[in-house]
């Protein structure tokens, strides 16, 4: 489990991998999902909506 970013997160993850071995699997998951949605929440919140 885990959230992001640390001081006000926007993202919140569980996540199970099936015959994964360790926790090490299912971080490098958690880590390219929130790192794929704050990017692009920030590419939107860039674009103006006028």
């Amino acid at each position: 489990m885990g959230y992001a970013p640390a001081d006000k997160p926007k993202i919140v993850l569980a996540i199970i991998i099936e015959e994964g071995l360790h926790g090490s699997t299912a971080a490098k998951v958690a880590t390219k999902l929130m790192e794929r949605y704050l990017k692009t929440k920030l590419t939107m919140n860039a674009v103006p909506t006028d």
